[in-house]
């Protein structure tokens, strides 16, 4: 009986330590400074902060904590950095909101496991949206109203997501994170007026959904080179739009919208999607980029100058070398190489030349050669 006892005991010591079963709110630095050390998982709710902006400061007595089983929510708080949680691998929801002095999010870089996240509000100091670094997967993110942030560079290993919106943030200018999402149901980017470009999705292969629309200064939409199936395509109402040679390798769409950008003149690129698509609406936009100029001018076409230089082991140019040249839409070119050099601009030598306009490729050309009788390569 007496070794029972200890043991029973010794159990009911060590479970608060392991999990500790209810929400928890810490409005001041003093509850924080009072949160158990041992705790390592909390099963249930976090909620950091106040009604109207607090004390709080410092979170490093949160060190321990592993897991929180639903949300963690820091809001009004005058914390710098979340310093404190870098222990922290899971979370069901993520929100952060409304803390004027917080620079950086970089101690969530250890989070492996968080479906919602939401980061919007008066975070005010926030310029560069970092962290999150190690999450493969999650089901919404929202980044919305940050009225100072310039740059997103987290969020590097996540590969797959169901809903991403990136909306009312004025001076945000570069996405550069994102740089390994290949799959994404729903995407929205929308109303950030400094932005001007989006290469941070330049492996994003597929979207249900996406939406880019009233960015004033975005230019070109070149990071999306390689998407290749989406249900529904919007770009609409960005003002300083010129380029978006970035959709030209889509090979399954339902509907396309790109409509109200007013720069936007050469839209050659989207003939082969506006021939394919169930339905597309090509309007309101610059002069050659309605539905029925891009029908009537076909695929884009670009110049292709290829110098090539055939010589012996002395250097000296070999003539009748055969060259073909082929490209995906199965265009092929001959070319004969001469017995003596010429000049390309004045500055490159060669002794075989192909000049010609050839349709956007939309993959590599290849080059095959045949050697004059008596020759080898």
């Amino acid at each position: 009986m007496k070794f029972s006892y200890r043991i029973c005991i010794l159990f009911c010591l060590l479970l608060p330590a392991l999990l500790f079963g209810q929400d928890i709110a810490l409005r001041t630095q003093a509850e924080v400074n009072a949160f158990p050390p041992d705790l390592v998982h909390l099963n249930g709710n976090l909620d950091i902060g106040n009604v109207s902006l607090c004390d709080i400061t410092d979170l490093t007595p949160l060190q321990n904590l592993c897991t929180i089983s639903q949300s963690l929510t820091v809001h009004n708080t005058q914390l710098i950095t979340l310093q404190g949680l870098e222990q922290l691998q899971s979370a069901r929801i993520v929100t952060i909101v409304d803390n004027p002095n917080l620079m950086s999010l970089a101690a969530l870089d250890g989070l492996t496991n968080c479906p919602f996240i939401t980061i919007e509000g008066n975070n005010a100091a926030l310029s560069n949206l970092d962290g999150f670094n190690s999450l493969p997967t999650l089901e919404q993110l929202k980044i919305s109203a940050l009225p100072q942030l310039v740059t997103i560079s987290g969020f590097r290993l996540l590969r797959e997501a169901d809903w991403i919106v990136i909306d009312y943030n004025p001076l945000l200018a570069s996405i550069s994170g994102f740089s390994h999402l290949k799959t994404v149901r729903y995407l929205t980017i929308k109303s950030n007026n400094a932005l001007s470009n989006i290469a941070g999705f330049n492996e994003l292969s597929t979207a249900t959904q996406l939406m880019i629309t009233t960015n004033l200064h975005l230019t070109t939409i070149s990071g999306l080179q390689n998407l290749q199936e989406a249900d529904w395509i919007n770009i609409s109402v960005n003002a300083m739009l010129q380029s978006i040679t970035g959709l030209q390798r889509p090979t399954f769409i339902k509907f396309l919208e790109v409509s109200s950008n007013v720069r936007l003149t050469n839209c050659c690129s989207l003939y082969p999607m506006v021939a394919a698509a169930v339905r597309s609406t090509i309007r309101s936009n610059g002069k050659g980029c309605s539905t029925p100029e891009i029908l009537a001018g076909g695929p884009c076409k670009n110049e292709l100058t290829v110098a090539l230089r055939f010589m012996d082991r002395s250097g000296m140019p070999v003539g009748d070398v055969i060259g073909r040249i082929s490209t995906p839409q199965q265009q092929d070119a001959k070319i004969v190489s001469l017995y003596e050099w010429q000049s390309l601009w004045n500055l490159y030598p060669y002794n075989a030349l192909f000049r010609g306009e050839f349709l956007s490729a939309g993959g590599p050309v290849q080059m095959t050669f045949e050697a004059p009788a008596g020759w080898r390569f």
